[in-house]
């Protein structure tokens, strides 16, 4: 609201103007007096209260008095935000909040945001202190606020926003707000775990195109992985401050994994970026031992000799050789070094595009946010664009059709389209969909799209790697004698 910054009152007088017309179209008398029961007194009626959770006024409110906390009398030495746990309440979202009363939900509102808040500070002042709460795995927009009110001592309105993003959450999901921690923690644990088997299986095996240092990096990773979940630097900082202190806080009430608990968002943004770097790790692993695309070519040979059924790939034996040594990154120029008679001298057999590895998609809608959310996580909000939004309808399984999106069930189609865009992905020019499309249909394609390429982003490669890995074991201990007397009966005689 760049617009309003310099009005009388901001965007919080808009707020309130708003919330004075809702009252007199739902019927209250006197707008003013229930305005004020609501800000000053804090005893809405459950009408009031739905009034001003649909005018962004009630978070407006909650979130206009943080910064009268971020004073000296507040905080510890150190610039941390310290407060007693239970005193702004405690938050239970087993209850059943229709049975609530207005004043019933403002409270459990304060509740949640102050909790979060403090959390929210914690990670912000604490970074100075502990390395782990400087490199957070995940931010999210509402702590980038977070971070300009404790700049600025100011409310951007886009805190409102995101603040009550963050309540309607808790508001839908209740006590099911917690099972997107567990999820998460299953999931890493479940990605560490293979990372570990991967380290396993290969101990005793080594490759020139894999140096040890990559087998540390994992072991790294898993170990990162798994510290996210086991140790919570927000905890040990609430503890540190306790101990040094001695202040009434008393560290055994506070939960552990607050925020992540607390947090859908930021559980899953973490959940993402982990998903993104096993990805990673996968792909170059699989490219460097060649353990699935040799297999492929080798299946497809087997299919075109007419020891298994048809494809459309390579249909002779030229071209299975060709296919196997582009992996290897050797000029199919090269494929008459194999008669000795053809090798011409210092022929160099490297092809100048170097080995044909497998590729990241990057047609997928998730490719966009990895440079955001995994690459660099700490770079800030996402700037959308009519070009990030006509790159996301591109990129996932809807087309517009009459200014409405339909979503496309053909995978032909589908493929057609995603090549397109891969196609057009560095070409430069304005977009027209974005303006035509509206910005719930936009969501919808983008969460879709994010919830089906999950499947890819979390694809079990290292497994899929072990296992092609020992077919070509047993391949190789059934065939390494016929090939030697092959190749022998073939020497030319010196």
């Amino acid at each position: 609201m760049p617009l309003l910054k310099n009005a009388k009152d901001g965007t919080w007088g808009l707020t309130i103007l708003y919330t004075i017309y809702l009252c007199m179209e739902r019927g209250l008398d006197d707008p003013l007096s229930a305005i004020n029961e609501l800000q000053y007194d804090r005893m809405p009626t459950s009408k009031m209260y739905e009034i001003g959770q649909d005018s962004y006024f009630i978070t407006y409110m909650l979130l206009e008095a943080l910064p009268r906390t971020l004073n000296p009398d507040v905080v510890d030495p150190q610039g941390i935000l310290m407060y007693k746990e239970g005193q702004f309440g405690f938050y239970d979202p087993t209850g059943d909040r229709g049975s609530k009363t207005g004043q019933q939900k403002l409270q459990e509102d304060q509740t949640v945001i102050m909790e979060v808040f403090v959390e929210f500070m914690l990670v912000i002042r604490g970074a100075h202190s502990i390395p782990a709460l400087a490199d957070y795995p995940a931010t999210d927009e509402f702590m980038l606020a977070m971070e300009e009110i404790n700049k600025t001592l100011q409310v951007p309105f886009y805190d409102v926003i995101a603040a009550q993003v963050f309540l309607d959450i808790h508001h839908t999901l209740r006590a099911s707000i917690y099972k997107s921690f567990a999820l998460m923690s299953k999931q890493i644990d479940h990605i560490a775990t293979s990372l570990d088997q991967h380290l396993e299986f290969h101990k005793n095996r080594k490759k020139d195109t894999w140096p040890a240092s990559n087998d540390r990096k994992i072991a790294d990773t898993a170990k990162y992985m798994r510290s996210i979940i086991s140790t919570d630097p927000i905890y040990v900082l609430k503890v540190g401050v306790a101990i040094s202190h001695r202040t009434e806080i008393d560290p055994a009430r506070a939960s552990q994994n607050r925020l992540l608990k607390y947090s859908p968002v930021i559980s899953g943004l973490i959940l993402f970026r982990l998903r993104a770097a096993m990805h990673d790790i996968s792909i170059n692993v699989i490219n460097a031992w060649g353990s699935i695309a040799y297999p492929a070519h080798l299946y497809n040979a087997l299919q075109k000799e007419k020891l298994l059924s048809e494809n459309h790939r390579p249909s002779n034996v030229t071209g299975y050789f060709n296919q196997i040594i582009l992996l290897e990154g050797i000029s199919v120029a090269a494929s008459q070094f194999a008669d000795p008679r053809k090798r011409r001298h210092n022929f160099n057999i490297r092809s100048r595009a170097g080995p044909r590895l497998i590729k990241e998609d990057v047609s997928l809608v998730s490719a966009m946010f990895k440079d955001r959310y995994y690459h660099h996580p700490k770079s800030g909000t996402v700037d959308w664009t009519p070009e990030h939004v006509e790159d996301i309808l591109a990129r996932s399984a809807f087309d517009i059709k009459g200014g409405t999106i339909e979503k496309i069930d053909d995978p032909a189609k589908l493929r057609e389209k995603r090549a397109k865009a891969a196609k057009k992905q560095k070409s430069a020019g304005k977009a027209d969909t974005a303006r035509r499309v509206q910005p719930a249909d936009l969501i919808w394609a983008l969460s879709w799209a994010l919830e089906n390429e999950s499947r890819e982003m979390a694809f079990p490669y290292l497994v899929l790697h072990r296992l092609s890995w020992g077919l070509l074991r047993k391949i190789k201990e059934k065939c390494d004698p016929l090939l030697i007397q092959f190749v022998r009966a073939h020497l030319p005689e010196t």
